[in-house]
């Protein structure tokens, strides 16, 4: 009994650490923590924002894409904006249960755009909007949505350090 029973408990237990290590995920800031002119997913603006592109780890990128770091599919982006902004309903559809945070999605060009108001995100984030770009196909709408609360948590803490504008920066790792 010992014999059989001790090898099909190890075999369950890989199973259900298997699991776990595959519903979660690292992504590293990869090129950021900079001010740029103008939001994707807009149109055309000058919005002002901050913007970070984050690989995730273990995804390898083609020779191309690495040597870019255009926002390939392994790349998910993540830019705020002091703007507060209005979203046509023609264009952008609301986003259920990304954080519960009254989001709008919007697909374009490859690209999954999911916008949220910082409110209550961020202390004294009245008027900020947060914007991520993910790829549009190959992420599950929940692997997304863990990616994001986990950026929100981390980027929060920094945010309520900052003494000024210049101050702001994103997390280098994002566990989720």
């Amino acid at each position: 009994m010992y014999r059989v029973f001790r090898p099909v408990f190890f075999l369950c237990l890989f199973g259900i650490w298997g699991t776990a290590f595959a519903q979660s995920g690292s992504a590293v800031l990869v090129r950021g923590n900079a001010w740029i002119s103008g939001l994707p997913g807009i149109g055309e603006n000058a919005f002002p924002c901050f913007f970070g592109d984050y690989r995730l780890a273990g995804v390898s990128l083609g020779a191309e894409e690495d040597a870019s770091l255009d926002t390939g599919a392994s790349l998910f982006s993540v830019y705020i904006s002091r703007e507060s902004l209005l979203f046509s309903e023609r264009l952008w559809q609301s986003r259920e249960g990304f954080s519960g945070r009254g989001a709008v999605q919007r697909r374009e060009g490859g690209s999954l755009f999911v916008c949220l108001p910082a409110e209550g995100l961020l202390s004294s984030g009245a008027g900020w909007t947060i914007m991520f770009r993910f790829p549009s196909e190959g992420f599950d709408d929940p692997t997304l949505e863990r990616f994001a609360a986990a950026w929100l948590r981390r980027f929060s803490y920094f945010f309520s350090l900052v003494k000024g504008i210049s101050d702001i920066s994103f997390p280098a790792v994002v566990n989720f």
